[in-house]
């Protein structure tokens, strides 16, 4: 007994090679004692044969399984329990050696044997049940193996208690049923579940603990989740070769899963050992023709065709569908995935009607087995859909492009309800392929086709800016839907960040980067965990609609959609340079459209532009004129002669005021027209949902950055910088200098708003901040910052001396490469707003510091403002990401709920941007729309010989909501 307890203890411990000698020593004394053919020498018999099973040794375990089952036959009769589980054992067995044949007739007469014998919702049953639903899984069978696992899972949870190593495998193996159906939003919570059952009840170095990590990590590939899949990959191998061994079965499995994710990144060096040394594990365990060899041999294959090595990648191919087909038949979704990649092959080699071929048995494959609304069928046809454009059947193309398009949005709108903006993020950009591919063959091959133009802006609709979107429609639905838990989990958040942002700007920040990265990491659980919690109570929305969008554009304006996507011709097998274009609705009408040319010259005359604007002593007039005559004035041929234009831009384009342009006429666009910046259109359909108006406005402005003085103040006095402008920069100010013009701004606009509160001098605290819900207008009057990238900024012709608002690309590489002293990289951290005793900041500290970050401002409460106004240096800046706006302050303020905002693109003057704000509220609270209020205080500094530059007057862009305010 003694020994049946440390053999016990060892395997719940995944500790099987130490448990092996044991259990054959139980069986050598229990066969002197009992003999031979006696029922306890079976029931070791079968625990040996799991040992043996679990360490990836089969030949040993089958006969062990035969003999236990022949004795209990013997002994039982063939109607027992014990027989019963012999067979589910044996069944086990041959599913893992790939034999599906054999192993179903088992399971059957298994589970047959278990609910006649003690009852449908005995826990053998559920047992029975969850084995029989991988067999139905693995061959193909989705909807037999769902039924299965929804019938074992309860059966289990009440026979065995929620928190059971076997209820969790059985999460675990559902989850895995909905990832392989794409169905990401239904199989993450079920992976989680599972992974904390088997950590807490199993412990963290266990073999199922590394199942888990590899089920999780494959499905974050599936999201573009890179960087999370290698870590939970890692940490799967680490715990595989210390428990199983490093030749066992799963090792290889999870050595070809991360080499999947070397291959995937075009990291081919670190991929191909990893492949062969997963085949090598495999062969030599399983023997060369189990189904499993086919699927490392399939992506070790499509690596060489990567790497256009075809001569080595066909014939891994065809092995791998030969093994496959031959043990499981044709009609599996593996078989899809194999037959679309040798497709790729043969449309490359031109041999277009055999990849055609294949592409389409693929399609049918997939149809057939895991339904219409895949992800992998998408992939299908928009391979179907390339090969079609590529011999010139452009209506073929549309018709598979938009059939991928529509599979691919509801699957978006599923998997984007999960996960943080990370992860949101890394997820759409899984889909930049078609989205670019959809863009070109409208703007490069089918611009007379109307069906092409209505795909490709539908496609730049439901796509630009939908991180964004979804990751404030999960702000507000915890703020309106908090509970009690949820409230706890987002009070800690905040305290995280708060920590975060404080550590990040201390003068140890070197010191502190394993405190950062703890905090970090609690961070990112706490922000998929509310994600998730939000979801909860997701409500399904229409997908947008080009006819939609225009429904809510005003009669008098127009939306200028612009794009910056790259190049893509089928005939050439690849993408060309990148390009810039725009596309125009009105209220009624077909889109209009114009190509805007290479996006690296367009980049070019934008940095150029920029570098005039933060210049007043520039000669702006003719690079103003240079930009428009490529950008705008293409683009006033579409929209004739409206004046409101809602503009959304893309690229490098986010950071220029397009009213500072200049016509052909040498006037600047300001005089003809009102701009209001989007994020996308999709805003607009976004705007008719918002509703209710804020509480009391508040006002803050001159804060004291030396308030709550300490003996370093009294002995070194605050060295300010020079320049009265509102801007900050951390690596090169050792103080802040105090702003009176902020003052003299709050003095004039407070008159004009309803019993304001003012938060200034040293009440204007980060503190006092955060604790404001619900404002109807929030101004703010400091000093702003964006602080640039460790990595690359691309500035061309940068000036030196000063400031400068620099930014970073993605994905394109940078031109100039400027290394930076801080190593600060998410541009939520990058970007902020300081306030009352910042220069008084103490490096220890983890509290609010008087450096408020736009990551900080994401938390804050706004639902119901109708404007936040900045007024500071470049708080419209941040990290440019292509089809997703400005990482930074402008974003962050999105996040907390504002609907409209007032931002500045560079270091704007202090007594100048103090005379536009007047101007600005007596405007809008005299009833001027938003945006319109900004264009005529624009006109009025223009015709002012103070103030003409545009340095002064056209650093404060408008977005958002334009109209009038509701109420004050």
């Amino acid at each position: 007994d003694a020994l049946m307890q440390q053999i016990d203890q060892l395997e719940s411990q995944g500790r099987y090679r130490e448990a092996i000698p044991l259990a054959q020593q139980a069986i050598a004394i229990r066969e002197e004692a009992l003999g031979a053919e006696a029922l306890p020498v079976a029931d070791s018999l079968n625990q040996l044969g799991l040992l043996h099973r679990a360490q990836g040794n089969y030949s040993a375990a089958e006969p062990l399984y035969q003999r236990a089952l022949a004795i209990r036959e013997a002994g039982l009769g063939s109607d027992h329990p014990d027989v019963a589980e012999s067979l589910n054992n044996l069944a086990v067995l041959y599913y893992t050696q790939g034999n599906y044949t054999a192993a179903i007739p088992l399971l059957e007469r298994s589970l047959a044997i278990v609910e006649s014998v003690l009852g449908a919702d005995h826990e053998a049953v559920g047992v029975a049940l969850n084995n029989l639903a991988q067999l139905y899984e693995v061959q193909g069978d989705y909807f037999q193996a769902e039924r299965a696992f929804q019938r074992s899972l309860p059966i289990l949870e009440q026979t065995l208690g929620s928190d059971h190593p076997n209820v969790a495998s059985s999460l675990n193996n559902l989850a895995a049923l909905y990832r392989l159906q794409g169905n990401y939003a239904a199989a993450e919570p079920l992976y989680q579940q599972s992974l904390a059952i088997r950590i807490r009840v199993l412990g963290e170095n266990h073999p199922d603990v590394a199942d888990s990590y590899n089920n999780l990590a494959s499905m974050y590939i599936d999201q573009g989740n890179y960087g999370q899949a290698e870590t939970l990959y890692q940490q799967a191998i680490a715990i595989e070769e210390a428990t199983v061994g490093p030749t066992h079965p799963d090792v290889a499995q999870t050595l070809n899963n991360l080499a999947e994710l070397y291959r995937i990144q075009g990291n081919y060096s670190a991929a191909e050992p990893l492949y062969r040394q997963s085949l090598e594990i495999r062969e030599a365990a399983l023997g060369e023709a189990h189904p499993v060899i086919a699927y490392t041999l399939n992506n070790l294959a499509t690596m060489y065709h990567a790497q256009g090595n075809d001569v080595a990648a066909v014939p891994l191919y065809e092995r791998a569908r030969q093994i496959f087909e031959g043990a499981i038949g044709r009609n599996h979704p593996f078989m899809a995935t194999n037959l679309n990649n040798l497709g790729a092959v043969y449309a490359e080699q031109g041999e277009i009607a055999t990849a055609e071929a294949l592409y389409q048995e693929a399609i049918d494959i997939l149809e057939a087995t895991v339904g219409e609304t895949h992800p992998r069928l998408a992939d299908s046809l928009i391979n179907l859909g390339s090969s079609a454009w590529g011999r010139g059947d452009r209506t073929e193309a549309l018709a598979s492009l938009g059939r991928a398009a529509e599979i691919q949005e509801q699957n978006l709108g599923l998997t984007l309800a999960l996960g943080s903006e990370a992860r949101k993020r890394a997820y759409i950009s899984t889909l930049t392929f078609h989205t670019n591919m959809t863009v070109s063959l409208h703007l490069q091959d089918a611009v007379d086709q109307p069906e092409a133009a209505e795909l490709a802006l539908t496609t730049v609709l439901r796509r630009k800016g939908r991180v964004l979107d979804a990751t404030t429609d999960s702000f507000r639905t915890l703020r309106q839907q908090v509970t009690p838990e949820n409230q706890a989990l987002l009070d800690e958040l905040r305290v995280l960040e708060t920590q975060r942002a404080t550590l990040e700007f201390s003068s140890t920040v070197g010191q502190d980067g394993d405190r950062l990265s703890t905090l970090e990491t609690r961070a990112e659980e706490l922000r998929n965990l509310l994600a998730q919690r939000s979801a909860e109570f997701r409500t399904e929305t229409q997908p947008i609609t080009i006819a939609g969008v225009q429904q809510q554009i005003p009669a008098d304006a127009a939306l200028v959609e612009l794009v910056r996507y790259d190049a893509y011709n089928p005939r050439q097998d690849g993408f060309g340079a990148p390009r810039y274009a725009a596309y125009v609705l009105f209220r009624d009408g077909a889109p209009r459209w114009v190509d805007l040319g290479d996006a690296a010259t367009l980049d070019a005359q934008v940095f150029a532009f920029r570098d005039a604007l933060s210049n007043p002593d520039s000669n702006i007039q003719p690079i103003a004129r240079e930009l428009d005559a490529q950008l705008m004035q293409p683009i006033r041929e579409l929209v004739g002669d409206t004046t409101h234009l809602l503009i959304s831009p893309d690229g490098t384009l986010n950071l220029i005021p397009f009213a500072a342009l200049m016509d052909e006429g040498n006037a600047y666009l300001a005089e003809r027209y009102t701009f209001t910046y989007l994020t996308s259109g999709r805003d607009l359909v976004r705007m008719q949902r918002d509703g209710g108006v804020g509480q009391r406005s508040v006002l803050v402005a001159n804060p004291d950055y030396d308030a709550t003085a300490t003996a370093h103040s009294a002995t070194q006095p605050p060295t300010y910088s020079s320049t009265l402008t509102r801007s900050a920069d951390f690596g090169t100010l050792e103080a802040f200098a105090p702003l009176p013009g902020t003052q003299e701004e709050l003095d004039a606009i407070a008159p004009l708003l309803p019993n304001p509160l003012l938060l200034q001098g040293a009440t204007a605290t980060e503190a006092a901040l955060k604790q404001v819900e619900n404002p109807n207008i929030l101004h703010i009057a400091t000093h702003g910052f964006f602080l640039q990238d460790q990595d690359c900024l691309a500035v061309p012709n940068a000036r030196s001396g000063g400031r400068e608002a620099y930014v970073t690309i993605e994905p394109a590489a940078a031109t100039d490469c400027i290394p930076t002293p801080r190593n600060v990289e998410d541009p939520l951290l990058r970007s902020g707003l300081v306030f009352a005793g910042v220069n008084q900041r103490t490096p220890s500290q983890e509290a609010d510091d008087g450096v408020l970050t736009a990551q900080e401002v994401a938390r804050m409460n706004l639902d119901g403002t109708q404007l936040v106004v900045l007024s500071a240096c470049e708080t419209g800046l941040g990290n440019v990401v292509n089809g997703e706006g400005v990482y930074g302050l402008r974003r962050a303020f999105v996040l907390a709920g504002a609907e409209s905002q007032l931002m500045s693109l560079w270091q704007v003057d202090d007594f100048g941007t103090s005379t536009l704000m007047q101007g600005y509220y007596e405007r809008i609270t005299a009833g001027t729309g938003r945006s319109e209020a900004l264009r005529e205080v624009q006109q009025e500094l223009l015709n002012t010989g103070a103030y003409e530059h545009p340095y002064y007057w056209a650093g404060f862009i408008f977005s958002g909501d334009w109209r009038s305010l509701e109420s004050l």
